[in-house]
């Protein structure tokens, strides 16, 4: 019993970590070799021929399991990649090798949401700084030109302040047109 059961352990082992390719030509290599010894034999004998149409009906069972647990990896994928990041593909029932597709396909999606609620999180964080320092220039900028108002209405005779205070208001204007934008 200790010599079958760790025999049926290596071989479920060796199989389940063989890549996807060669399990097919394993696969299909056996099928091959199991069906033509049940039409040779089964020839002559009865029960052969009924082995072969249970073989025939177990490929066609299997078939259809992988089938439905591929619609089903195919459907999650279109879900996540329409957008839906918290969607989760169930993995439940499905052959192996669909199975860790799926689970890698979750953890993408769980990766996804994670960086994109990072990105929100950044976007909203610069947001609130540009608003803060727009705010912060908006009190002494105010006063700026208030004062080159005052400049403006006192009268000065002499060409070069007036120039200065001419580009002072050009420029704080230009600063306040910034600022709100």
């Amino acid at each position: 019993c200790r010599v079958w059961g760790w025999t049926v352990r290596t071989v479920h082992d060796f199989l389940q970590f063989l890549p996807f390719t060669w399990k097919l030509v394993l696969g299909f290599g056996a099928y091959t070799v199991l069906t033509f010894c049940l039409l040779v034999f089964g020839y002559y004998d009865g029960w052969c021929m009924m082995l072969y149409f249970c073989l025939q009906l177990a490929l066609l069972l299997f078939l259809a399991w992988w089938a439905y647990g591929y619609y089903r990896l195919r459907q999650g994928t279109k879900t996540i990649a329409g957008g839906d990041l918290e969607y989760q593909i169930d993995t439940r029932h499905m052959p192996y090798d669909l199975r860790l597709q799926a689970e890698d396909l979750n953890n993408i999606s769980v990766g996804l949401a994670g960086a994109v609620d990072e990105k929100m999180k950044s976007e909203r964080f610069k947001a609130e700084l540009i608003t803060n320092v727009s705010h912060d220039l908006k009190t002494p900028l105010t006063s700026i030109i208030n004062y080159v108002d005052l400049l403006k209405t006192t009268g000065q005779t002499d060409p070069k302040a007036m120039e200065y205070i001419e580009v002072l208001d050009r420029k704080s204007q230009r600063l306040k047109k910034l600022t709100e934008d």
